[in-house]
Formats: structure tokens, C-alpha cells, sequence
């Protein structure tokens, strides 16, 4: 069941990317994707802390696939909306390397050490608190980075482009 459970992931995760950027495009906010894909990580470990079975688990990887589709569409189009244009690729390039090199490197060890100490369920728990803890922070704080570089990109047309309305 494991080799389904990453089967089953991995493809959504493909698709809802797909399906993010279309979303974008169409005009929906990236706060918004990324609100969801917080709450769907959220309800992931919920329903692993709470319903251990195995059909829990294969609904568990739809929703990382769903979350993390979300997180790296709407990850990459953050990046690109706070950073400056000749900065993208390595702003990109950065928190992938952060997230998943470092992030797995360290994660996968604190993980190990964190089930060990707490049991599977405690872990779990855990990780539910800190994406909650991470939806409360970032709220706030993306609005008011994404609004400071919709303001500082309305100013560099204006004075590259001084006849033209936006």
C-alpha cells in the first residue's frame, strides 16, 4: 500500500500544480492558495492523529499532494512577487534547496528523534500545531509583503512607462 499511497501522491501533486497556476492566472490570490494548502496540510495530520486506517492514510496522501501542489505553485508565484525580477531564479532556487535539502535533512532527523520521544500520535499532533501556527503567521505577513511589491512593481511601470495607465 505504500508504493499506491506515493503513486497517488505524486500524480495529484502534478495536477493540482497544473491546476494552481490556472487559478492564478485567472486572478485568485496566492494568499488564498496558500491558506488552502495550509488548512489541507492541517486536516491531513488531524486525520492521521485521530483515525489511524489505512483508507485515512490514502486520503492523508491526497491531501500532501494537493497541499504541496499548492504550496510549490503558490510558493514559486510569492517568491516572484517579493523578490526583484533578476532575483526569481535564485530566490527559487534558495527555498527549494532550504525546504527540501535542509528541510529533509534536518526534518527527517528531528522527526526521527520527535516519534521516538512522542510516540507516532504526539508527532503528528505535533506537526498539525506547527502548520496552524504557520497559517497564523503567514496571513499577515504575506499581505503585507505581496501588497509592498504590488506597490513597488506599480511604481517601476509608472516610471518606466509614464503615458500609460495601469
Amino acid at each position: 500500500y505504500y508504493g499506491l499511497a506515493l503513486f497517488i501522491s505524486a500524480c495529484g501533486e502534478l495536477f493540482v500544480m497544473l491546476w494552481a497556476s490556472r487559478l492564478l492566472a485567472n486572478g485568485v490570490p496566492i494568499e488564498h492558495l496558500f491558506s488552502l494548502c495550509l488548512a489541507m496540510m492541517v486536516l491531513r495530520f488531524l486525520l492521521l492523529a485521530l483515525v489511524p486506517k489505512l483508507w485515512v492514510i490514502l486520503l492523508g496522501q491526497v491531501l500532501l499532494a494537493a497541499g504541496s501542489g499548492l504550496q510549490l505553485r503558490s510558493g514559486t508565484q510569492y517568491l516572484a512577487a517579493i523578490t526583484p525580477e533578476n532575483c526569481h531564479g535564485m530566490a527559487i532556487l534558495l527555498s527549494g534547496s532550504v525546504s527540501s535539502g535542509i528541510g529533509g535533512m534536518l526534518g527527517n532527523l528531528l522527526g526521527g528523534i520527535l516519534v521516538e520521544s512522542w510516540g507516532v500520535r504526539g508527532y503528528v499532533l505535533l506537526c498539525t500545531a506547527t502548520f496552524m501556527l504557520g497559517f497564523v503567521l503567514f496571513l499577515p505577513l504575506s499581505r503585507e509583503a505581496l501588497h509592498r511589491a504590488r506597490m513597488q512593481a506599480r511604481q517601476h511601470f509608472y516610471q518606466h512607462n509614464p503615458h500609460q495607465d495601469v
